[in-house]
């Protein structure tokens, strides 16, 4: 009788735990469903500034208490302002809940504030909110909320059990729920796209001794057209010596096997693993160096073309320096505006007017870059930068200043526009912006558009690209000069003539951000991680490493790879 008893007893333990750890199984399926009531931003013009939240619950056990922070408001706000912070709680259980719900920014748990429930009935919620101040740092804020029962009413009558909690994740610049942010730069990425194809600009080709010998290339392409090699000497950049393993049938296989080197002395060749610039180097083939051929590239107007878009918050378009990282926090004397870049990429720098006829300016590979800001509150242009040779020709467009269809270069019609700014009558074709006094006046001189059509505005900066070199000059004025002993040889012409091969180029895919690669293009990851030079042949002009290692390239505020590379950034 005592064991049938026994076996009764272990029977309905059993039972019970069967029962408990069912309940437990549903109790994870159990995920709130939490409607995102942002409201989504016009993808054709800028966010609200500031900060706004996404919901994510995060719910512990037991299933009795189900916390949930409903909403956040002001919906986009700066750091260091007030917070309100709103919450529900359901009480599940079979008897009155007492305690007190804890709202703490994630990191700033000491500074929380908490709502005291008292005498909640079983089977029903309460709802309240709790005031915070927002920690003054830019980056993913986490709201998280705490629901800590009682035995009595009071926070500090008696020692609280933790029952559950959530987090509700805070995004910056106008990051919402409905927002898509692969590259993780506190952008949508839908918007990205929207003022590359805005902002795309006109490439007008030149001719010097005939047209342009080296077309755009594709990177791709030119990798596999390529063997990967080192420099371990660090002197004479020609003699690279090719890697085993890495030669141009591997890389035609793979472009991204690029990225897999790993030479004791140099280390990683991806600035993933190596956060360095590295003597690795491409060894190019003939065919590599000479791009694409001219029917494909005005086909396609977009080979070797990429962009990149990346937030900036400056209290005025005057405080953009390049080679900087800019702070996230729109407030009462900043504001956000948009760094949009394009990058073209070229097989070979060819400077044929050859110094001393050594030709000790040409080296293997080719990236060359046009930049704009943005004014986030109404998407339109506050400056433009051409870069030549390292050098930044800047024209910042200021109130009353005038655009006139069809001026400049001859007359280019009226789907071309000049704005002419305060250095423009003393910059000339003659003008050495490598001298002392071409650098004073390379500036604000002319800038010229174009619109697709007579009834569109003028967004689309107009290049002028050197014939051989392929700089991109604002105009067809101004020129380098180097000087070897007492003689100075100056670059080649890019007087934007060669219509038949000039384009309005089509919108290039979004590279994303070293960290998170865009899956626009399948060269993003090879484009952004690569660490060491696109190329080996030179004799005194090494070739470029990629957009990310050139200070023209701007690093979102949030990136963990800027601070490590700012002693290898190049112009």
């Amino acid at each position: 009788m005592i064991r049938s008893i026994a076996w009764v007893v272990i029977g309905l333990l059993t039972l019970a735990i069967l029962v408990s750890s069912q309940e437990s199984i549903a109790q994870k399926k159990d995920t709130l469903a939490v409607l995102k009531k942002f409201p989504k931003p016009d993808r054709k013009g800028a966010p609200p500034l500031g900060h706004t939240a996404t919901i994510g619950a995060k719910i512990n056990f037991p299933k009795m208490f189900v916390l949930t922070i409903t909403k956040v408001e002001p919906a986009f706000f700066s750091p260091g302002s007030s917070v309100t912070v709103y919450y529900q709680l359901i009480n599940r259980s079979a008897r009155v809940a007492h305690g007190y719900v804890r709202v703490d920014f994630q990191g700033q748990e000491n500074k929380g504030h908490s709502a005291l429930v008292a005498n909640l009935p079983a089977g029903s919620l309460t709802a309240g909110l709790v005031k915070l101040q927002s920690p003054p740092v830019c980056y993913t804020y986490v709201v998280e909320g705490t629901y800590f029962q009682t035995a009595t009413p009071g926070i500090t009558r008696n020692k609280p059990q933790q029952i559950t909690n959530m987090a509700y994740d805070i995004m910056v610049l106008g990051t919402s729920a409905d927002i898509i942010d692969n590259d993780k730069d506190f952008m949508d990425d839908g918007l990205e796209h929207h003022l590359l194809e805005k902002f795309r600009p006109y490439f007008k080709f030149s001719i010097d001794e005939g047209i342009e010998q080296y077309a755009p290339a594709w990177p791709l392409w030119y990798i596999g057209h390529s063997q990967a090699g080192a420099n371990f000497s660090n002197q004479f950049r020609t003699q690279c010596e090719p890697v085993a393993g890495f030669d141009q049938a591997s890389l035609v296989s793979s472009a991204t096997a690029l990225l897999t080197l790993n030479n004791p002395v140099l280390g990683a060749s991806s600035l993933k693993d190596n956060k360095a610039k590295t003597d690795y180097h491409l060894i190019a083939g003939n065919e590599a160096e000479h791009g694409s051929p001219w029917a494909d590239v005005r086909s396609s107007r977009k080979v070797g073309l990429y962009g990149h878009v990346v937030p900036v918050v400056l209290s005025g378009p005057g405080d953009y320096k390049r080679g900087q990282v800019f702070g996230c926090a729109p407030d009462a004397s900043n504001r956000l505006f948009y760094k949009v870049e394009y990058w073209q990429f070229f097989g070979y720098n060819f400077a044929h007017h050859k110094i001393l006829d050594l030709g000790v300016t040409d080296h293997q590979s080719d990236w060359t870059t046009v930049q704009l800001l943005i004014d986030a509150a109404n998407e339109s242009i506050v400056s433009v930068f051409h870069y030549v040779h390292g050098i930044e020709l800047r024209f910042d467009i200021l109130p009353g200043m005038t655009l006139v269809p069809g001026s400049g270069d001859g007359g280019m019609g009226k789907l071309f526009g000049t704005i002419t700014g305060s250095n423009a009558a003393a910059f000339q074709p003659s003008t050495d912006i490598a001298s002392k006094a071409g650098s004073a006046i390379k500036d604000n001189a002319y800038l010229r558009l174009f619109r697709e059509d007579e009834n569109s505005p003028f967004t689309h900066p107009v290049v002028y690209i050197e014939n051989g070199s392929h700089e991109f000059w604002p105009t067809e004025s101004g020129k380098v000069g180097t000087t070897i002993a007492t003689e100075t040889f100056f670059t080649p012409l890019h007087n934007g003539d060669d219509r038949e091969n000039s384009y309005f180029t089509d919108t290039p895919p979004n590279l994303g951000e070293v960290e998170n690669p865009l899956p626009e293009t399948n060269a993003a990851q090879v484009i952004l991680q690569y660490n060491g030079y696109w190329g080996c042949y030179n004799l005194a002009n090494p070739p470029p490493p990629g957009p990310t290692l050139h200070t023209e390239w701007t690093y979102p505020f949030n990136s963990t790879y800027y601070p490590a590379l700012l002693t290898f950034l190049e112009d």
